[in-house]
């Protein structure tokens, strides 16, 4: 994925994960907070579910991402590296909103 294909792309992953590693996606949407980086330290079987469903969470994020995009990028779980990516190729949200009013002015003036 390249900067200026995040949007599509986006859609394209969340569906995926949501197919094909379901635990994974909602470890993506609602974030990790075992705190256990290493997973040496977990015992029961759903806490090292948690911690492989985040780990492969990232690993898809990574295969999935140019290197020179997200290697910029400091993270603490995958959620926060889901977010971190879509601010840095789309912007703040400001910045979108911006963005879209020049697009409904430049679809205005194309109308006239």
């Amino acid at each position: 994925m390249a900067i200026e294909e995040y949007s599509r792309w986006s859609r394209k992953f969340e569906d995926w994960m949501m197919a094909f590693a379901f635990p994974s996606w909602k470890s993506l949407k609602n974030g990790y907070d075992n705190g256990n980086k290493n997973g040496e330290a977990l015992t029961s079987s759903d806490e090292i579910d948690s911690f492989v469903a985040e780990q492969k969470c990232v690993a898809l994020l990574f295969q999935s991402v140019w290197e020179d995009i997200i290697s910029l990028i400091d993270y603490s779980n995958a959620k926060d590296l889901w977010n971190k990516l879509r601010a840095k190729c789309l912007g703040s949200e400001e910045i979108v909103k911006n963005k879209r009013k020049l697009l409904r002015k430049e679809l205005i003036f194309l109308d006239v």
